[in-house]
């Protein structure tokens, strides 16, 4: 086989926090197999730029976006990986599928006119949104199509009608059944989408191993004043979280400083009533890059979700586990397959009862158990996994 040319349609922005759709692309670049991979951001909607001039320019990495997007400019990552931000030029796409796909075939143009020298022959088109559906009628003399079902879109957009939100599940369904390869985050998620196509599989998350490893000569300003023990929590904190429990854990625990390292999703939730306690802190998303420092500073970590929004594995739970420190989770479906390696509460009672007991351990072992776990489960192997499957369909193809 070929090397092949990933161009992934990422729902992400390449951001600070660096996560399955980034780190996926990032390690299969460093791949001798691979010649190059595209990443192709969220595009940019130029009617924004009528609109909301003063917010889209205000922020630093937004200005970036919208230099790439303006000029359809590459921007080099590494000598394999680049970094692309189309442009869309009708508003409202969001809304109405036929403007998203009169959109998608404008910017795609654009986007292959740039790529001339590409041999689209040897290109795996990746996937992540349902919306992108047209991209694999786009590219059809692509070598490889996989989607990367790493979101149930139509549970997802609650605030979109019932009849658009059937719409997207009916999207899903095209593509898991169109595409050569589908990857999934649970097993929720496999058993819907084996029926509709026998190539899917499971990916866990992974992690930067060597990160977490760190012990920085000083510690990151905005924790190192916080009061020891710490419990924290890496990653976004949306409406998955289970506000109650974070409060009565902050109550029961006053001694404890609870830290929360990621953005908050403010649109979808109030956080007001845990700012109220003097022992809650909240430090905003950090480069990934930065996590390791601030991983040094936590004595335990904490998943505390609602069981009934979550259906796929906690994407931090590879970075927790490299740490080789305790872990307290609600009771996940998706976490039970690591009950060897963390405390898994049934209710809050004994939530919080584990969270003492977390605090208390003082096992080697089993840290050093953990570490081994998250260094077998690197990102580096997740690429390695990725590409065997890719290439094992794509060989089958051609016999």
């Amino acid at each position: 086989m070929n090397k092949l040319n990933f161009i992934c349609f990422s729902i992400n922005n390449w951001e600070k926090r660096k996560a399955r759709k980034q780190q996926f692309m990032a390690h299969l670049s460093e791949r001798n197999d691979v010649a190059n991979v595209l990443y192709v951001e969220p595009p940019m909607n130029v009617w924004r730029l009528f609109f909301y001039l003063k917010a889209e320019l205000s922020d630093q990495d937004n200005r970036h976006r919208w230099k790439r997007a303006l000029t359809a400019d590459f921007t080099p990552i590494t000598s394999k990986l680049k970094l692309y931000t189309p442009l869309f030029f009708i508003p409202f796409s969001s809304r109405l599928q036929l403007l998203h796909n009169v959109n998608l075939r404008i910017s795609t143009f654009i986007l292959k006119a740039r790529l001339s020298g590409w041999d689209f022959r040897s290109a795996v088109i990746w996937i992540y949104h349902p919306f992108d559906y047209l991209l694999l009628k786009l590219f059809p003399e692509r070598a490889h199509a996989v989607f990367d079902w790493a979101e149930e879109w139509s549970l997802y957009f609650i605030e979109f009608s019932g009849a658009r939100r059937e719409q997207i599940r009916l999207l899903e369904n095209k593509i898991i059944k169109a595409v050569d390869t589908v990857f999934v985050c649970s097993e929720r998620m496999n058993m819907m989408a084996k029926p509709l196509n026998p190539r899917c599989y499971h990916i866990f998350d992974g992690t930067i191993y060597e990160q977490f490893q760190i012990k920085p000569e000083s510690l990151p300003p905005d924790i190192r004043d916080i009061a020891r023990p710490t419990a924290g929590y890496l990653g976004t904190i949306s409406r998955r979280m289970d506000l109650d429990l974070i409060s009565r854990l902050a109550e029961t625990y006053p001694e404890v400083s609870f830290v929360f390292i990621g953005n908050v999703h403010r649109e979808y939730l109030d956080i007001t009533r845990l700012k109220a306690f003097s022992n809650i802190h909240f430090l905003n998303g950090k480069d990934y890059s930065e996590l390791g420092g601030y991983a040094s500073c936590i004595d335990i970590w904490l998943l505390p979700y609602n069981p009934d929004m979550v259906s796929q594995s906690p994407t931090k739970i590879f970075d927790y586990l490299a740490t080789g420190k305790p872990i307290v989770s609600t009771n996940l479906t998706e976490v039970r397959c690591f009950k060897e390696y963390m405390y898994i509460a049934d209710d809050s009672e004994s939530f919080i009862s584990l969270t003492e007991t977390a605090l208390k351990e003082s096992l080697e072992d089993l840290r050093e158990k953990r570490r081994q776990f998250a260094c077998e489960n690197s990102w580096t192997h997740r690429a390695a996994e990725i590409f065997e499957y890719i290439s094992n369909t794509y060989n089958d193809h051609r016999t």
